[in-house]
């Protein structure tokens, strides 16, 4: 399961198809609010992270390149955002500050879980990795067309769309992503370490609380400890078995060859205890 932390999870939105690795985190823009529960994750103006698919699960919003695409869908209408023309490809507006804070946290984290490495991403290629746009995988005059300052699909690109000519996330939500990019390194310097959180205080204002580390070792020990004590009944249980079944066979070998009637049948009847006895416990 891998599930962001800072983000509001609702729900797995996914037919769960699984993730085959992990190359690149995508930028995308809705043209409404959020969330989009075509991606993994989707940022509200004000910086708020949805969650709509396990990143264990493929998102559906990169097509061919959704095996290894983590994607993010970004709210561009409504609250600050001007009333812009969803027509008019280069009317998208610009990420919020807290917008391109949100999308380093993510990025920061898919570099954390999933080694995503923290660069820009040249083109939608195969073995291509880092930091994307939506544009990068879709077919279109871009790079021919000088209003556009970004290109879009080049020859041997994954396709990341079943419309071509989308211009998706728009030139100025493109232009943000090398302040996405620095500020995700910055956080990943702050994310603690491993180490770091097994060393943590399990009650940080106990002088001499013990560690995260020291607790999970614990308790490895009591797991152990339990499951030795549960093989040594079990084993108990079986010596139990053959001594009562060694016992019936002596008394069905005693009972053969008795002509009292009254004994045979108190021989019959301890006989019928010791079977009780080694039933199985429920």
């Amino acid at each position: 399961m891998a599930r962001m932390p800072d983000a509001n999870f609702l729900g797995e939105q996914s037919p769960r198809e699984p993730m085959d690795h992990y190359d690149i985190v995508c930028l995308h823009t809705i043209v409404g609010p959020a969330p989009a529960h075509a991606a993994h994750f989707s940022t509200h103006a004000d910086g708020r992270i949805d969650q709509s698919r396990d990143t264990r699960f493929q998102s559906g919003a990169n097509l061919d390149g959704n095996p290894r695409v983590i994607a993010i869908e970004n709210e561009d209408r409504g609250g600050p955002f001007p009333d812009w023309n969803i027509d008019d490809p280069h009317a998208v507006p610009k990420f919020t500050d807290e917008q391109v804070e949100a999308c380093a946290k993510i990025l920061a984290w898919a570099h954390k879980v999933h080694g995503i490495p923290l660069q820009l991403c040249p083109d939608s290629k195969p073995g291509s990795r880092g930091l994307a746009y939506h544009r990068q995988g879709i077919p279109g005059a871009f790079n021919e067309d000088a209003r556009f300052k970004f290109p879009g699909l080049v020859a041997g690109g994954e396709i990341w769309t079943e419309t071509p000519g989308k211009a998706c996330p728009g030139d100025r939500r493109i232009d943000q992503r090398s302040e996405i990019l620095a500020r995700a390194k910055q956080l990943e310097d702050d994310m603690p370490s491993i180490n770091d959180l097994l060393s943590a205080k399990l009650n940080p204002d106990e002088d001499e609380s013990e560690t995260v580390r020291s607790a999970l070792n614990k308790g490895a020990d009591a797991l152990a400890e339990v499951r030795g004590l549960s093989k040594g009944f079990g084993d108990f249980r079986e010596n139990l078995k053959r001594r009562d079944q060694a016992l019936a066979e002596a008394i069905d070998a005693i009972a053969a060859d008795l002509t009292d009637v009254a004994t045979k049948q108190q021989l019959d009847r301890v006989r019928e205890a010791l079977a009780d006895t080694s039933q199985p416990v429920s």
